[in-house]
């Protein structure tokens, strides 16, 4: 029995068996005209695109307001503490401590630490921000350039950020 005789011999005698167990493979224009995209795989589509932009811009978020802190936010804790009685709190190990934490965030968010974890860290301290702020300094909401104010999509984008990341 030749090489060519025992080929034909085990397809003829395996196709059957195979036809039972494994679908027919079939070309990819023949899957995706069986099953069409329909809205909800292109919005998912999407939405899988905006995830690493929305952790870029929480990243540029988090490390850009930590590093102006570092560098610009002594005077601003100053009228912070005092507005909130607190002028035996030390403004620079204030400003150190805020700063660094929001630094840290920015780090965090390119681990691959708990989603849960890391957006209730990030929506309390937003929160925590936003709350000493209206308490000490409530005139901010409605200063022109809406400090407080930001910090309303700011919680919203860290949620779709957790539900995005938890897709995965």
């Amino acid at each position: 029995m030749g090489i060519a005789q025992i080929q034909k011999s085990e397809t003829e005698t395996t196709q059957p068996f195979i036809g039972l167990f494994a679908p027919a493979a079939r070309s990819m224009d023949d899957v995706l005209k069986a099953r069409p995209a329909n809205t909800g795989d292109r919005r998912t589509a999407q939405l899988a695109l905006l995830s690493p932009v929305i952790t870029a811009v929480l990243f540029l978020t988090w490390i850009t307001s930590g590093l102006l802190g570092f560098a610009f936010g002594v005077p601003a804790a100053q009228d912070l503490l005092a507005a909130l009685d607190l002028q035996s709190a030390d403004p620079q190990l204030t400003t150190w401590i805020t700063s660094g934490l929001n630094v840290l965030l920015g780090v965090l968010l390119l681990t691959p630490l708990s989603t849960g974890f890391l957006a209730g860290l990030q929506l309390s301290t937003v929160v925590a921000y936003t709350t000493a702020l209206s308490i000490a300094l409530p005139h901010l909401w409605l200063d022109p350039f809406g400090p407080l104010l930001k910090n309303v999509p700011l919680l919203l984008l860290i949620g779709i950020w957790a539900m995005l990341r938890r897709r995965r």
